[in-house]
């Protein structure tokens, strides 16, 4: 048994450590600390499928599969809201977007959230898609729109308040992309997307204990998933009644 959690400081370190996770016969409190590493180790190096906007400060307490195959309502706002505004991108994303959007082998996922900042909170939705990456299958081609309602006492606006796209290819580098912030001034746009958040939040009760629930046995042992500590006045996300069976896939 471990007496102590090492950090993770080179490759044949992270695979000793993901062997460890993966055999799950160490106490609780054992794999929660081996965990907090291994995800401090692979967040300094992009891989896998989160990325510190979906962990930072950050708590998902419900999350669905989506496909481009059957989700048309979906796909269609996303892929119009993207296509409508390549000027906002530099050629090399344009060129990824158009790309990705034609890809059979994208994924895509939408993760229910609450956010705190400072002295300032928030509920919201982050839609994200992404593929394995062409260029190593331990890393992920993302596009990421997080929309977020403001919690003024404790009571949601169930506005769209904040609005952020993240075009994030992987390259070979480990550095992270400059979130691209959008407002009601974006007339045309920002209408779009309320269409898209407000069809997402249909999502989340229409979705719920089906199939489309995404669950993988390591959201135990992290921080950045788990259930609602408290919910606010007036919330987008009322909390459903009990859990049933997840469909398990791995990101």
């Amino acid at each position: 048994m471990l007496n102590c959690v090492p950090d993770i400081n080179s490759e044949s370190n992270y695979k000793y450590t993901y062997e460890i996770l993966t055999c799950k016969n160490i106490p609780n409190y054992i794999i929660s600390s081996l965990m907090q590493k291994f995800e401090e180790y692979r967040i300094k190096r992009k891989m896998g499928w989160s990325r510190p906007w979906n962990k930072i400060n950050l708590c998902t307490f419900e999350s669905f599969r989506w496909y481009t195959n059957i989700d048309f309502d979906i796909l269609t706002l996303f892929r119009t809201v993207l296509l409508q505004n390549t000027h906002f991108f530099d050629d090399n994303s344009e060129f990824f977007i158009r790309d990705i959007l034609h890809d059979p082998r994208a994924q895509g996922f939408l993760f229910y959230h609450d956010r705190t900042e400072v002295d300032k909170a928030y509920e919201g939705i982050t839609l994200s898609f992404g593929r394995l990456s062409s260029l190593n299958n331990r890393y992920r081609d993302r596009i990421d729109i997080i929309f977020e309602s403001q919690l003024i006492n404790f009571t949601s606006t169930r506005n769209l308040d904040i609005i952020k796209i993240y075009i994030d290819p992987y390259s070979g580098d480990t550095n992270l992309p400059q979130g691209i912030k959008l407002d009601k001034s974006f007339k045309k746009t920002y209408e779009l997307l309320k269409n898209l958040y407000e069809l997402l939040i249909y999502k989340y009760y229409s979705w719920q204990f089906s199939e489309r629930e995404w669950y993988h046995w390591s959201q135990k042992f992290v921080p950045y998933f788990g259930e609602r500590k408290s919910i606010p006045f007036n919330s987008l996300f009322n909390a459903p009644e009990c859990k049933t069976s997840f469909s398990r896939a791995r990101i």
